[in-house]
C-alpha cells in the first residue's frame, strides 16, 4: 500500500466526473451491477431525514475535544445515492439497505462481493481555526472533493474484508489515502444489528504534509519544529455501531470507535494526542 503511496496522485475534476457518469451507466446497463432485489424493485425511490449528534477531537491528533450537531439526509434511486452521513437506508419496501456517503453509485452487491465508486465532500481544515495547542502550526486545508473507490469480499458467514482509494478529485493539494479494513456483523434481535471492525489506513506524501505537516513559515510563527513527513501508515481504528429499526420509518444509529495516528502522522509537531476517540448518534425518519 506505501509503495502505491509514495508516488503521490492528483486526479482531475473532469475525470474523476466522467469516471462517476461511466459507473452509473454501467450499473443501469448490467444486471451484475444493481442492487440486490426483484427485477421489478430495483429502481425505487427512497431515503431519510434526521440528526447526527457527535463527539470527538477537533482535528486529527487535537488534544481537545467538540461537540457537534448537524442534519442527516439520504437520497437513493435503485445503486445510486446521495447522502451526507454513511449508514443511513430507505424504509425496507423501498429498497432498504446502507446508501454510499457521498455521491455515490453501487457497481457490484452480491452475496459476497460489493463495489463501489463515490465522490465526497471533504471540508479540508481552517488552519488557525482548527482549535487545540497546535492550531498556530497547523496549516489550512482547501476544501475538495474525493473520488472513493471501495471493494469488499464476504469469506465467511458475518465476517468481511474490505479496501478503498481515496483521491483528491480537484488537484488541490489534499493527497491520497487507502485503507483496509476487517469487520464482523452480527444482530441482537430483530430490531437492531451491529458491525464490529478494524481499519488501517496509509496516506501519500501530499495528504502527509497537507494535515500533518509544518511549514517553515508556521514553524517561525509558532515555535514547533518544522515538519516535511512523507509517505506512510497514517492510523489504526477499532469501531463498533449499531443500527436500530424504530418501526418500518425510524431508524437510530450509534457508533463509537478508538484510533491511534500511526508513522508520520504520529510523529508530527502538531500531534498532541497519538490516540484519539469519538462517538456519533444519529436519529432518522425513513421513506
Amino acid at each position: 500500500m506505501t509503495e502505491i503511496l509514495t508516488r503521490g496522485s492528483t486526479c482531475p475534476a473532469g475525470l474523476a466526473l466522467v469516471s462517476l457518469a461511466l459507473a452509473t451507466a454501467s450499473a443501469w446497463a448490467s444486471d451484475a451491477a444493481l442492487l440486490e432485489s426483484k427485477p421489478g424493485d430495483r429502481w425505487r425511490f427512497g431515503g431519510a431525514v434526521g440528526a447526527t449528534l457527535g463527539h470527538g477531537p477537533a482535528y486529527s491528533g487535537a488534544s481537545d475535544t467538540r461537540t457537534s450537531l448537524r442534519p442527516a439526509a439520504l437520497l437513493r434511486y435503485g445503486p445510486i445515492s446521495l447522502s451526507s452521513t454513511s449508514g443511513l437506508s430507505p424504509r425496507a419496501d423501498t429498497g432498504g439497505g446502507e446508501a454510499l456517503r457521498g455521491l455515490g453509485v453501487s457497481l457490484v452487491r452480491s452475496e459476497r462481493v460489493r463495489l463501489s465508486l463515490s465522490l465526497r465532500y471533504d471540508s479540508g481544515r481552517d488552519g488557525a481555526g482548527s482549535g487545540g495547542e497546535s492550531a498556530d502550526a497547523a496549516a489550512a486545508v482547501p476544501e475538495t472533493l474525493r473520488a472513493r473507490l471501495r471493494a469488499s469480499y464476504r469469506f465467511a458467514p458475518g465476517w468481511r474484508l474490505a479496501g478503498s482509494v481515496s483521491l483528491d478529485a480537484l488537484g488541490r493539494g489534499a493527497g491520497a489515502f487507502a485503507d483496509v479494513g476487517l469487520s464482523r456483523e452480527g444482530r441482537f434481535g430483530d430490531a437492531t444489528g451491529w458491525t464490529a471492525g478494524v481499519l488501517l489506513a496509509a496516506a501519500d506524501r501530499r495528504y502527509m504534509t497537507a494535515y500533518h505537516g509544518v511549514t517553515p513559515e508556521a514553524a517561525a510563527r509558532s515555535g514547533r519544529a518544522a515538519y516535511a513527513p512523507g509517505a506512510g501508515w497514517r492510523d489504526v481504528g477499532l469501531s463498533f455501531r449499531t443500527s436500530t429499526e424504530l418501526g418500518a420509518q425510524w431508524q437510530w444509529i450509534n457508533t463509537a470507535g478508538v484510533s491511534r495516528l500511526l508513522g508520520p502522522a504520529a510523529a508530527s509537531p502538531l500531534t498532541d494526542a497519538a490516540n484519539g476517540w469519538a462517538l456519533s448518534s444519529t436519529l432518522a425518519w425513513r421513506f
